[in-house]
């Protein structure tokens, strides 16, 4: 089920959440480069536009809590976690205020899972690091 929604066309999951219009969010992923058009594509990309992975952060929350979505719950937490982990290692910003327990808890979690594709185990083992070499540098929310 993880493999099916990192395929999902980016803009397509995040035009169902309502948190940006189409043209936006079409502007957004077809200027990165490369240009990004599935959730793995923004999740791995090298240099991640902040408000897409704020904007998957949100939606996949907002999934896990809502009990009628078609994402599985922990699907939903998978990414929840990917996008934060993303943001700190790749683009050296903080997008949740969970503490730095909080985020260790999760990010151990996901990578236990053993449904877990090892590129995104490889992205969240990459944040547990940060986070235990206390880079003290990201901007908090």
């Amino acid at each position: 089920m993880l493999r099916m929604q990192l395929g999902a066309r980016l803009h397509l999951e995040l035009d169902r959440s309502g948190l940006f219009g189409r043209d936006t969010l079409l502007a957004l992923t077809d200027k990165a480069s490369p240009p990004i058009q599935s959730v793995a594509d923004l999740l791995y990309h090298p240099r991640p536009p902040m408000d897409l992975l704020w904007a998957i952060k949100d939606f996949s929350k907002n999934c896990k809590e809502d009990s009628t979505s078609d994402v599985a719950p922990e699907v939903a937490l998978a990414i929840y976690y990917a996008s934060i982990a993303a943001a700190l290692t790749r683009c050296g910003e903080r997008i949740t205020t969970l503490s730095n327990d909080e985020l260790h808890a999760g990010f151990n979690w996901l990578v236990k899972q053993t449904w877990l594709p090892s590129r995104m185990r490889h992205l969240v083992t990459r944040a547990m690091l940060h986070l235990r070499l206390g880079r003290h540098l990201w901007r908090k929310p």
